[in-house]
């Protein structure tokens, strides 16, 4: 029978002593009370509990591990072994060098066990920040941390397991869901020492935004699919996906997921396409405008999703039109009502829309956050246009007394007319005689027409619409 004094005792630490009540320690004399131990407890356990993250390495130092990377497994094994923890660093971030050849990665790890007991723990923080399921370096961290998975700490074990994070396959999209039911992913994060700041530049955030892109693509129905993925987008937005640190094609994968599957939730969710401004505003910050921008549209996201985001800047910019000269005070707003509802009949025939203002009009557009035209002479500041194009024949409406100008492009002078989309001031003289008669007949391929009579200028448009274009567009009730 062994003896009690040879029982095997329990194991105390440091953290456990701090966390038990001592009640001397509540004497106001001694001026200190239990919650400021515990307090301090818990500063020491999210200090040692979380995630390590080293400081980056000197300039020199930067040098000779990327140079070591470069020379592959060779150079790799000769690097001296405190030198092994800012590899990372050279492999992971910027440059990526080595990151794709699995043989460099794994003689990386082989050598990890040189760095010391927390080598898993520091490397940990990296792999996921630097995460891209299809990676090379990626997967072999995966594998080589599974081996140590029981010797991280308490949280970095527990963040593992809720978000199964050396499964690069899964992970993204179990953050993706709990991103889309907002339970908390930031809180997560923060607990195991990550914050906000190095998610928004994480090669992981990529691969969470694409991974929501393909959930919400296959109908997963979030009652909102903007507001929470706003919440891990740093506060300026503007090309997010593009500061992080992915490599491209992780980038382009991401960003046609993730457009692709939140259009496809805004159609489900609104099949008449009545509010999409919400998700328009947030795809346009992350990708830019396509009919500027179009190479980071093009092979990137699908086209049918594209033509939809060209549909919705139309509707858009049709809307803005009369929202500016709305703005810009006008005097009868039965008759604005009245061409509101004509031109946007023809919304399912026009093509391309495009905007263009005076100075007056220039603040009032710059509020409907699209690109715009301005006018130069001819036009005084309160004038504001709204070109219309069916394809083979276009249309610019004018504000106040102006007549609408009809023209088919194939059949006017070049550079004589405005051109869809280009923000060179345009000089609204060229409308003047001889180009464009003051008669209301066709000349030179064009036809300037005024708004009378004022109960029936609509079917004079309408006529004229129908028979100059191709497809003889006419709306219902026209």
């Amino acid at each position: 029978m062994t003896s009690s004094n040879n029982a095997e005792q329990p194991t105390t630490t440091l953290r456990g002593e701090l966390r038990k009540e001592i009640p001397q320690l509540f004497a106001p004399g001694f001026g200190l009370r239990h919650d400021a131990v515990a307090d301090e407890a818990e500063q020491m356990e999210k200090k040692w509990g979380g995630a390590r993250i080293d400081a980056q390495p000197r300039p020199d130092v930067f040098i000779v591990v990327k140079a070591a990377l470069q020379a592959g497994t060779r150079g790799v094994e000769a690097l001296p072994p405190r030198l092994l923890s800012y590899v990372p660093f050279a492999m992971l971030y910027g440059a990526h060098t080595g990151r794709g050849d699995a043989d460099t990665v794994r003689a990386f790890l082989s050598r990890l066990h040189e760095a010391g007991r927390s080598a898993p723990r520091r490397l940990w923080p990296h792999y996921l920040l630097s995460l891209e399921r299809d990676d090379a370096a990626t997967n072999e961290i995966a594998l080589w941390l599974k081996a140590y998975r029981d010797g991280l700490p308490t949280r970095l074990a527990d963040f593992t397991e809720k978000y199964d994070a050396l499964d690069p396959a899964s992970t993204p999209g179990k953050m993706a869901r709990e991103v889309l039911v907002g339970d908390g992913i930031e809180t997560d994060f923060q607990a195991v020492g990550v914050g906000a700041e190095r998610l928004h530049t994480a090669a992981l955030l990529a691969e969470i935004l694409g991974a929501i892109g393909s959930q919400l693509r296959s109908g997963v129905r979030p009652a909102d699919a903007v507001r929470p993925v706003k919440a891990i987008l740093p506060e300026q937005r503007k090309l997010a996906i593009d500061q992080t640190q992915a490599r491209e094609p992780a980038k382009r994968r991401a960003l046609g997921a993730f457009i692709e599957g939140l259009i496809a939730w805004q159609r489900r969710s609104d099949p008449d396409d009545a509010k999409p401004g919400a998700v328009l505003d947030l795809i346009l910050e992350l990708n830019e405008d396509p009919r500027f921008d179009a190479v980071r549209w093009n092979g990137i996201v699908p086209k049918p999703t594209t033509d939809i985001v060209e549909a919705w800047l139309t509707k858009h910019t049709i809307e803005a039109f009369f929202r500016v000269v709305n703005q810009l005070r006008i005097e009868r707003t039965d008759m604005w009502a009245e061409r509101r509802k004509f031109w946007m009949s023809y919304l399912p025939y026009v093509r391309r829309a495009w905007l263009i203002v005076g100075d007056q009009g220039v603040p009032f557009a710059k509020r409907e956050r699209i690109r715009f035209g301005r006018f130069s002479g001819g036009a005084n500041e309160g004038h504001c246009g709204l070109m219309l194009d069916f394809g083979d024949l276009r249309v610019l409406e004018m504000n106040m007394n102006g007549r609408a100008i009809l023209w088919r492009p194939d059949d006017v002078a070049r550079g004589e007319f405005p051109q869809v989309y280009d923000e060179t001031p345009f000089d609204r003289r060229n409308f003047r005689e001889p180009t464009v008669s003051r008669r209301e007949h066709w000349e030179n391929g064009c036809i300037g027409l005024v708004h009378n009579p004022p109960d029936g200028w609509q079917w004079k448009f309408a006529d004229q619409i129908q028979q100059r274009s191709d497809r003889g567009i006419r709306p219902k009730g026209l």
